[in-house]
């Protein structure tokens, strides 16, 4: 109500203005819809809305893979007791000691629980990762926001997503997985499974970083200028 009702205000002003994403359902008070994503759930009929692969930020980076032994955990900003307590003990299982591992701590979000501080480096309340994400040579995030920053940069990553957003992004995910851009899995431990198959197969990772370039597109800002 108390969105609406700003959104009603801001009309009448004569202010234009751009929901992202979730504010689609208040499209009829909006003058465009920005969906940063490259799918849009067949429901949405509205003109007012714009989506697809050019309508995500991906031009902040240059697609490169880096051989550095470095491994980025992008896990949000909210807390999460699962990742905190059990995704260290199972990285330190399975993945190669020769790798350095960053766990990049969200200004919300806990600490990592029980983990070798001579091996991981926590990287606390990064106001921006667009210096440290390409400095990695393979990314463990959660799906999401992260997700698609690490896409951007063409890294070889994994994604980790529960299952409730697992059923909500589904037709998503499926479409990801089919063209074997990401491995995306509902499963903390397949996940970082995933990982150590990414790692030990270099024709896997190349494959990912090909894919990704294939469906990349610029940002374009020119729906912009039409409101």
């Amino acid at each position: 109500f108390k969105i609406k009702k700003l959104l009603t205000t801001l009309n009448d002003r004569g202010i234009k203005t751009v929901g992202i994403d979730s504010l689609r359902h208040f499209s009829k008070y909006l003058d465009c819809v920005w969906i940063p994503s490259p799918f849009k759930k067949k429901n949405l009929i509205s003109k007012k809305i714009v989506w697809g692969w050019d309508k995500m930020v991906f031009n902040r980076y240059k697609l490169t893979h880096h051989k550095k032994k470095n491994i980025f955990f992008l896990l949000g900003g909210a807390k999460n007791t699962l990742l905190n307590k059990h995704l260290p003990k199972l990285v330190e299982k399975k993945i190669p000691k020769e790798f350095n591992l960053y766990w990049v701590c969200g200004k919300f979000s806990d600490k990592p629980k029980f983990f070798d501080k001579t091996r991981w480096t926590l990287c606390k309340n990064s106001n921006s990762l667009e210096k440290k994400i390409p400095k990695s040579s393979f990314v463990f995030s959660l799906y999401g926001l992260s997700f698609f920053e690490a896409l951007s940069c063409g890294i070889p990553s994994v994604a980790f997503c529960a299952n409730s957003n697992y059923k909500k992004d589904y037709n998503e995910i499926e479409f990801l997985k089919k063209n074997k851009i990401y491995f995306i899995e509902k499963n903390l431990s397949k996940s970082v499974d995933a990982l150590v198959n990414l790692i030990n197969s270099k024709n896997l990772h190349k494959k990912f970083l090909k894919n990704s370039k294939k469906h990349l597109r610029f940002f374009d800002y020119s729906f912009l200028k039409k409101i």
